[in-house]
């Protein structure tokens, strides 16, 4: 009969022990999904806007013209906020941007 108490106070240990750690346990789970996903989309912002920068560089090197009609502040078509470039180097289209052309009192 000890054995069969013992083993009761056993049982409910563990099913209070279980009560206490698993809401903890779900919510941590909950918690790693919401950063996965925020770090995701931080990641994927990051890239647009590398994807806009090298596009915004090989326009400008594009030729002596467009270089000096950039710097003049005139605006560029395609480059002006004006057209929406998707992202590229994946099957999905993870986001879209625009590049816009300023110019500065710096020069260059």
């Amino acid at each position: 009969m000890n054995n069969k108490g013992f083993m009761l106070i056993l049982a409910m240990v563990a099913l209070v022990m279980m009560a206490i750690f698993l809401p903890a346990l779900v919510r941590l789970i909950e918690n790693e999904t919401k950063w996965a996903m925020k770090q995701k989309q931080a990641s994927t912002a990051f890239h647009m806007s590398e994807q806009g920068l090298d596009r915004g560089m090989w326009k400008l090197q594009e030729s002596d013209s467009v270089w000096s009609d950039a710097s003049t502040g005139a605006a560029i078509a395609g480059y002006n906020f004006d057209v929406i470039y998707y992202s590229t180097g994946s099957e999905q289209k993870e986001g879209e941007y625009t590049v816009k052309f300023s110019s500065h009192s710096s020069g260059g």
